[in-house]
């Protein structure tokens, strides 16, 4: 969760009281796994997994998952570095 944060341009808009959970059963992983997949999708990530991904470690799945929120931050903070200028 905190990955897909860090290219929230408002960290006020994920619902780290409401929607996210410790984790501590398996309802509560569901529900953070679909939460991220779905910020991620909203902030322009493509997205090639399901949640249950997310709770069976598919490494593959979880790479390119990875790859692709990292793009999104770079190309963001690219596209804010060069309209500053």
């Amino acid at each position: 969760m905190h990955l897909v944060a860090a290219i929230s341009s408002d960290k006020k808009e994920i619902d780290w009281e409401g929607l996210v959970t410790k984790g501590e059963d398996d309802e509560g992983k569901e529900t953070n796994a679909k939460y991220a997949i779905t910020l991620a999708k909203k902030y322009g990530c493509v997205i090639f997994m399901v949640w249950k991904d997310v709770l069976e470690v598919n490494k593959k799945m979880l790479l390119i998952f990875m790859a692709s929120v990292f793009d999104v931050a770079t190309n963001t903070n690219t596209s804010a570095v060069q309209q500053q200028e």
